[in-house]
């Protein structure tokens, strides 16, 4: 059960960073546009409605681990631009 759960993870971490590189692409392309477009980057709003989206159906302790990650992620794909 260790050795499968351990792979298991390993494949997680591997889809996890295939969907990071895919969204931190998809961020620079909209941080072009809206700097094209002199719209505002940070949108807080927009990254609140994010969050509040996928914990909603979560506990309040994953939903603290799911906004402490996202902060990173909205940190990192802001610096990508």
């Amino acid at each position: 059960m260790l050795a499968a759960g351990k792979t298991r993870i390993g494949e997680i971490d591997d889809e996890i960073a295939e969907l990071y590189v895919k969204r931190m692409a998809l961020c620079k392309e909209i941080g072009i546009k809206k700097a094209e477009q002199g719209s505002a980057v940070n949108v807080s709003e927009r990254e609140k409605a994010i969050v509040n989206r996928i914990t909603s159906d979560k506990d309040d302790e994953m939903k603290r681990y799911i906004k402490n990650l996202y902060d990173t992620v909205f940190f990192q794909s802001k610096k990508r631009i």
